[in-house]
């Protein structure tokens, strides 16, 4: 039964991540440029949907487009990162909640270093503050 679906290849995953990308550039893009159509991102508002329509035409079809549709990049984006996670991980029979060190030593690096270099340099001596959320 599991041999009837087809499944994504890396590649494909790879080009569809790429456009979610592309997607989400768009849409802070075109924020910058009238007319500004508001998204629901978060929770859905009927005139937000209203404006989006009033605002659609073919001179700013892409304006329009990819200001209202183009935060779903992101959520295309993480399901497709989660998809190959869990691919790589049942192919190497492997448990997802067992990182590696190199995993660990990477995280730490991305995470650790941004807010260092912001309570260093940016904040300039904030002290205790770097530790406030």
């Amino acid at each position: 039964m599991a041999d009837d679906f087809v499944y994504l290849t890396p590649k494909q995953s790879w080009f569809l991540k790429g456009l979610a990308i592309f997607c989400i550039l768009s849409h802070n893009f075109f924020h910058l440029f009238p007319p500004i159509t508001f998204q629901n991102e978060m929770a859905f508002e009927a005139q937000n949907f209203a404006r989006f329509l009033q605002d659609f035409s073919w001179k700013n079809v892409l304006n329009c487009f990819f200001s209202f549709f183009g935060f779903y990049g992101v959520y295309i984006f993480i399901f497709l990162s989660g998809y190959g996670l869990t691919k790589s991980f049942v192919a190497k029979k492997q448990n997802p909640l067992f990182l590696s060190d190199d995993i660990v030593l990477k995280y730490i690096f991305c995470f650790c270093c941004p807010w260092g270099f912001t309570c260093a340099f940016l904040r300039k001596g904030a002290g205790a503050d770097c530790f406030m959320f």
